[in-house]
């Protein structure tokens, strides 16, 4: 049941995004291909400013207003600076901890039209000494702005429990 839920909150989105019955048309495989590379590279963008601590870089990433699907409930972040001390307040206990990086051994990009995708992925969070922090899932739903590829909502949940297409 609870997949379900997800399945139709991602739903929703996509019809919010303009991926209704109406606008729904079927990609190539070279324009799938295309919008998958730019997904990928902007999220690797991403990953690098969270690794290096810089909220500051992270926070060009994320679409204003920014929907967090926490398992306690949504959060709706709508200001660049909200989302600065959000990753400030993410990035603090990480950093007491040791952390280094992230690796993301899964990860997988569905692309839902030519301005919509969910990249769904497992990571493992290490610390400076090799030891693991702790294995998590998250699925970020990106949307094309211009030319840019920036994250509207990101879903943390267990990382067996990935968005396959």
């Amino acid at each position: 049941m609870r997949s379900m839920t997800v399945l139709h909150v991602f739903i929703g989105m996509a019809l919010c995004l303009g991926a209704g019955p109406v606008a729904a048309q079927q990609l190539s495989a070279d324009q799938e291909n295309t919008i998958k590379a730019d997904v990928s590279r902007a999220f690797d963008e991403y990953r690098r400013w969270f690794m290096e601590d810089r909220p500051d870089l992270v926070a060009r990433r994320i679409r204003i207003p920014w929907l967090r699907l926490q398992p306690t409930g949504p959060i709706t972040i709508s200001m660049d600076s909200q989302v600065k001390t959000w990753f400030e307040d993410t990035l603090r206990p990480l950093v007491a901890e040791g952390y280094e990086r992230s690796e993301w051994p899964v990860l997988r990009i569905c692309v839902l039209n030519e301005s919509t995708a969910i990249l769904s992925g497992k990571y493992i969070r290490y610390r400076k000494n090799g030891s693991v922090i702790g294995e998590y899932g998250t699925s970020y739903v990106f949307a094309r702005s211009g030319a840019d590829w920036q994250i509207v909502s990101t879903i943390p949940h267990d990382p067996q429990k990935l968005v396959l297409c």
